[in-house]
């Protein structure tokens, strides 16, 4: 959940139209790009729920961690440009690796952690899991956004560092201890969690 929030999905997305506007467009451009990425982000979301079950949900998340750090790396560097070198250009590649960030966590970020909460834990735990689940990742998302404009007005597009540094330890914590879960049962899955010596 906190790769879902941390990953600065929130942030672009509650805050795109300002972003579209720092990274160079006009105020009308920046509003039509937001409807876009809303748009795109919801066809994205719909075709992740027929990847889910036909690719895996561990491979869907290693795909979206390198998808959404990619995207993140080049908006990082197209703000840069933008604002110190002035190429017109570049501001069309922010826009563009936006919407690559989008689609890219749309794949897996955003819809995985929830399925992963219910198939990890034991019917017993689940209710209670799901519930902890659901607190953080409230909880992050607040975090998240309450403190963006805190941290971008001081460190502007560097700000999205951050979120490329929480994408990047999410990502080696998925590909090092997140189990494949699909077509696997309860019992399965349980035995892929327990340590070698309790097995």
């Amino acid at each position: 959940m906190t790769a879902l929030h941390f990953s600065g999905y929130s942030c672009l997305s509650f805050y795109s139209t300002a972003i579209f506007s720092a990274a160079g467009l006009t105020r009308l451009n920046s509003i039509y790009a937001s409807l876009g990425l809303w748009c795109i982000f919801l066809l994205v979301n719909l075709v992740s729920l027929t990847l889910v079950d036909r690719s895996g949900r561990r491979i869907l998340l290693l795909i979206s961690h390198a998808g959404t750090l990619i995207g993140l790396c080049f908006l990082v560097l197209t703000m840069a440009l933008t604002r110190h070198q002035g190429y017109e250009w570049t501001k069309y590649g922010s826009v563009a690796s936006i919407f690559f960030f989008i689609v890219s966590h749309g794949v897996a970020l955003f819809s995985v952690p929830w399925i992963l909460g219910a198939e990890l834990f034991t019917q017993e735990a689940r209710a209670a899991a799901m519930t902890l689940i659901s607190v953080v990742c409230w909880v992050t998302e607040l975090m998240a956004t309450l403190i963006f404009p805190l941290i971008i007005a001081a460190a502007q597009e560097y700000t999205f560092i951050i979120f490329i540094g929480f994408v990047a330890l999410t990502g080696l914590f998925t590909y090092w201890k997140v189990p494949e879960t699909k077509g696997k049962t309860i019992k399965q899955i349980q035995d892929l969690l327990r340590p070698p010596n309790c097995k």
